[in-house]
């Protein structure tokens, strides 16, 4: 019997100009960084991202593709246009491989230290309007996608205005350092999971 070829959709979360190298962009930046650690075309506009950053392997592995889509929009709007991609995506694969397709999305967590890697299936989106608007997009289902979150840290204070001048923050040098540095990770987990 032969084996599904196994396809994997990739979104980051994240922020454009003038927040695009931001904590709250982490996703965004780490998904570049990706990108880079697996030689892949740089990120680039077609027709299935709505003038976002694509990007597909060319692995050498047949059973296993990779495509990388950056939303094009602010993070709390993200979850329409991110459906809309996944959708044209799915559209583009053989019918008998879109039951093996499995998105994730690549977001800033908040609540995990700075660089740290955490996937999830389930589970509380802690506040995250970003994967709030995605999940409203999917009609309230949390289970058509899997999140990889990406530590940034948080302030001491736990004042929103204080959180969100934090996540809105430029990244400094050392943050990143730690939010790149988490590339090869996500690639060996991704290459495991898929």
């Amino acid at each position: 019997m032969a084996t599904i070829p196994r396809h994997i959709f990739l979104a980051s979360l994240g922020n454009p100009a003038p927040y695009a190298n931001t904590l709250h962009s982490a996703g965004h930046i780490l998904l570049d960084a990706l990108s880079s650690h697996l030689n892949l075309p740089p990120l680039s506009n077609n027709n299935l991202c709505f003038k976002s950053g694509l990007s597909t392997s060319s692995s050498s592995d047949p059973e296993f593709g990779l495509t990388l889509w950056q939303s094009p929009t602010q993070m709390n709007v993200s979850g329409k246009p991110l459906v809309q991609a996944w959708k044209s995506y799915l559209s583009r694969l053989p019918a008998d491989t879109r039951s093996a397709a499995k998105l994730y999305i690549l977001h800033d967590e908040l609540e995990a230290r700075l660089g740290k890697i955490k996937i999830r299936h389930t589970g509380s989106v802690k506040g995250h309007n970003g994967l709030k608007s995605v999940i409203s997009a999917f009609g309230g289902k949390q289970d058509c996608f899997s999140r990889v979150g990406i530590g940034i840290g948080r302030p001491e204070s736990r004042d929103p205005e204080d959180v969100s001048r934090y996540v809105l923050s430029a990244c400094r040098p050392h943050e990143l350092v730690a939010i790149r540095g988490a590339a090869a990770e996500v690639a060996a987990k991704l290459l495991e999971i898929g």
